[in-house]
């Protein structure tokens, strides 16, 4: 289903900062204006806002029901153009002779739109795969798009035979040799004698952040530098060595800290020096993921926020790496990095009703105590990593923000079972707290914008309590105009049962109120 809904620009002065810190997180693509109203930024930067109340009105008359995921492809080609120029600049500055090449790690957001736009927006853009769905994938984008691939480990032959039909459709896969195994699996697979090599270096700096635990003495993936030497002699026997092109380091998602990334840098810069000097004919290091989003404005307080922006990381990683170049007379390489998280999380939210619970009285007579309120959604569908992890993602109404707050904050609990799907705490423009400032609602029902879900979430959604995948809108502009399409129905219950093993027909075609009749049981 993809029907298109035309809505008109608003104009006139936006607003000061707000409880929700909307100026902190938002990156310039969101924004509040005058009236106080919550409003997406659908274009480059200096497109008008628009108010996210009048996505949601357009979507509403095509059939949209809530909660809806709303996605913008505008930011994703805003903040590829933004890593580019980045890398750009600093390889100006540093190493005029070497080249950036982005790759996204499809894992991060495997959906055709967010892909296909992303490799819409740049011809040197890529992808990085690690399994052979994510493979195929790679392989439906080959026809149109002569991208680099990025293929980490070697799975099996099949898998390798993959990477090679990649190449024959003028494509320009790298596979990445993770172990032992893969040396053996690559040097023994017809399919792979052609295919140009990299090498996963496992980093000894352990980053900050997280998911620190990807580098250091916890890592799993890749060789030590020591490991990576010894090897030389099997490597050029098996005549593998001249195909080495590529040196991989990963040290974690979400890397907090410029000081941490300057340390990874380094010690990448280093190694890449030293396999150079045995012989090694590298001529580009990925610097796998890391490029943090500031999800809570914290400046690198906290696992959720970082210390830096795109600009200093494209500058750390290109400086710390010429330079080490220019001590040791060895040419600077190309740069490569996969910083999916970076290029999506600001290009989608999530849109749900929210009702003030009429019981809840506070406790010991506490008047500033949280109110709870029920978010008609599923946490583990729509945000899985705020009950996992405790992330946090800014939450805030889609207007009334310049209205007088209520004295008790609201406690947001979604509707699945035994209320495990609750958020503890929020980001606000006075830091975290235990609750979120709600405006005064003296009906008791307010719309939230639960946003920056784009990077992870919707991939690891589950179906708790069967709860099914949401509308999803999307928002464009096309010559001064902004477009509302529903890109995809919400899921029906006959199609979310059939994912768990039932053969159930749908007995009607609407989306807003789905219901399923089971079919008669084979005997």
């Amino acid at each position: 289903m993809t029907t298109t809904h035309p809505i008109a620009l608003p104009s006139g002065p936006l607003a000061t900062p707000d409880p929700y810190g909307v100026h902190a997180w938002a990156d310039g693509h969101f924004v509040v204006d005058s009236h106080g109203r919550f409003c997406l930024q659908p274009g480059p930067l200096g497109t008008p806002p628009v108010p996210l109340q009048d996505v949601l009105d357009a979507a509403t008359k095509q059939g949209a029901s809530l909660p809806c995921v709303i996605r913008v492809p505008g930011v994703l080609t805003e903040r590829s153009g933004r890593l580019q120029r980045a890398f750009d600049r600093a390889l100006e500055d540093h190493a005029p002779t070497a080249a950036y090449i982005p790759l996204y790690p499809v894992k991060v957001n495997p959906s055709r739109r967010v892909v296909e736009t992303l490799l819409q927006t740049q011809d040197r853009f890529g992808l990085e795969v690690g399994t052979k769905a994510e493979m195929a994938l790679a392989l439906l984008q080959a026809s149109d798009h002569p991208i680099h691939i990025s293929v980490n480990g070697t799975k099996d032959a099949s898998y390798l035979a993959m990477a090679a039909e990649a190449q024959a459709l003028g494509c320009h896969p790298t596979v990445i040799l993770e172990s032992q195994q893969d040396i053996s699996l690559v040097r023994d697979t017809a399919d792979s004698q052609i295919l140009p090599l990299g090498v996963r270096l496992k980093p000894h700096t352990q980053a900050s952040g997280r998911w620190a635990d990807s580098g250091g003495p916890a890592a799993h993936f890749g060789f030590d530098l020591a490991s990576l030497l010894r090897t030389t002699p099997t490597l050029a026997e098996s005549a593998l060595l001249s195909r080495v092109q590529v040196l991989h380091m990963h040290a974690g998602s979400q890397i907090t800290s410029l000081q941490s990334l300057k340390a990874l840098a380094q010690e990448a810069a280093e190694a890449y020096v030293a396999l150079r000097q045995a012989g090694w004919p590298l001529t580009t290091v990925n610097f796998g993921g890391g490029l943090a989003v500031d999800y809570d404005a914290q400046a690198g307080a906290s696992d959720t926020s970082c210390d830096y922006d795109v600009t200093a990381y494209a500058r750390t990683l290109v400086g710390t790496l010429a330079d080490v170049c220019a001590v040791s007379g060895q040419p600077v390489p190309d740069v490569q990095t996969e910083s999916g998280r970076y290029l999506t999380a600001h290009h989608a939210l999530v849109v749900a009703d929210a009702t003030r619970n009429p019981d809840d009285r506070p406790a010991n007579g506490d008047t500033q105590a949280p109110e709870g309120w029920t978010v008609h959604l599923s946490l583990f569908q729509s945000m899985p990593d705020a009950w996992a992890l405790g992330m946090l993602f800014p939450v805030l109404p889609l207007d009334g923000i310049h209205d007088p707050m209520d004295h008790r904050p609201a406690l947001l609990t979604d509707t699945t079972c035994d209320s495990d799907g609750r958020i503890k705490r929020y980001v606000t423009g006075y830091g975290p707290m235990a609750g979120m400032p709600m405006p005064v609602t003296p009906d008791g029902r307010r719309r939230l914008a639960f946003c920056l879900t784009g990077a992870y979430q919707e991939v690891l959604a589950n179906a708790h309590n069967l709860f099914g995948r949401p509308t999803e809108v999307s928002v464009q502009t096309d010559h001064g105009r902004v477009n509302v399409t529903i890109d995809r129905p919400v899921q029906s219950v006959a199609s979310i049962l059939n994912n768990f093993g039932y053969d159930v027909k749908e007995a009607h075609d609407d989306p807003v109120t789905p219901y399923a009749q089971p079919t008669a049981r084979k005997p």
